[in-house]
């Protein structure tokens, strides 16, 4: 049904009212800063800030996740390792699967908190010049607006399939994990000899155990390394896109659109780019071995025992 028009005066009030309201939430969503030097614009500082946060933030993560790698390798060597290379334990495990589980996330957590370091130190050094632009007497130059926004819609990019690829891959190993840790296989005709002959009876169980110390830990620990590593992936999208609306009231115009339009065509072109690594590297870790393996079950050289 029509609703009846409302006075001139009373639409008036209202739309101030819901001016006021959307202000006040906006005040709520996003804090202002101001340079204690009065020098910077509270925009500009503010948006500085902020990223200067959320790289602390990141540092703190991924400083947590390379400290608790060494400390998991320690506790690897001294539930595992130890009881082989020390007290000649010759039926223990010497937890060489973990290492490399451990070593990967090493490397990575690495990798990612050298890159927020220097990024860190980037928005500083930006602080400096502009603040140096501003004592010569130089117009402040606002294209960290526009640097930080092309950085986070890439970001976001390449996180979505960096994430990808980790719940493909990682996922697959995990799901495997559970499949075959209760199976026993043989692999060939028992007997046979000859060059291209050979006979395989494998106990999952056994090999995990020998590889990562417990196969049941294993299995929990990955699915929690996948829960762990989702809630993180949500968290920094939510905030990313939250940074990027927040950017979004600092450009405008021409310039603005020209820019967006750019940033949209690269976003494209790179996205392409990611996709078809993702369907070749598929195709030749996934689905090639497994047509592989299909094959040999479906010959019965792969049999379950």
């Amino acid at each position: 049904m029509f609703k009846a028009k409302m006075p001139h005066d009373q639409q008036v009030e209202a739309i101030e009212n819901n001016s006021l309201e959307v202000n006040e939430l906006l005040k709520t969503q996003e804090h202002t800063y101001f340079d204690k030097n009065n020098q910077i614009n509270s925009d500009l500082y503010s948006t500085l800030v902020r990223e200067r946060k959320i790289r602390l933030f990141s540092i703190l993560v991924y400083l947590t996740f390379f400290i608790g790698s060494i400390v998991a390798g320690v506790i690897n060597f001294v539930l595992n390792t130890k009881k082989v290379v020390i007290d000649n334990d010759k039926s223990a495990s010497l937890g060489i699967g973990w290492y490399v589980l451990i070593g990967a996330a090493l490397l990575i957590s690495l990798v990612f908190l050298i890159k927020n370091i220097l990024k860190y130190k980037n928005l500083n050094a930006t602080e400096r010049k502009i603040r140096q632009n501003i004592e010569h007497k130089d117009t402040p130059t606002y294209s960290v607006f526009y640097e930080i926004y092309q950085g986070i819609v890439f970001k976001k990019l390449r996180l979505n399939w960096l994430f990808l690829f980790f719940i493909t891959y990682f996922g697959l190993f995990t799901l495997l994990i559970f499949l075959l840790k209760d199976q026993h296989i043989v692999i060939g005709k028992e007997g046979t000899s000859g060059a291209f002959n050979f006979f395989l009876d494998i106990k999952f169980h056994n090999v995990f155990d020998k590889w990562f110390g417990n196969v049941e830990v294993l299995a929990y620990s990955l699915l929690g390394v996948i829960g762990g590593v989702s809630l993180l992936f949500t968290i920094f999208k939510i905030y990313d896109l939250k940074r990027l609306n927040a950017l979004k009231n600092h450009l405008s115009g021409e310039v603005a659109a020209n820019f967006f339009a750019t940033i949209e065509a690269s976003k494209k072109q790179e996205n392409r780019a990611w996709l078809k690594t993702y369907i070749i590297i598929f195709v030749l870790v996934v689905l090639l071995p497994l047509a592989l393996i299909l094959f040999l079950i479906y010959k019965k050289v792969i049999r379950r025992k």
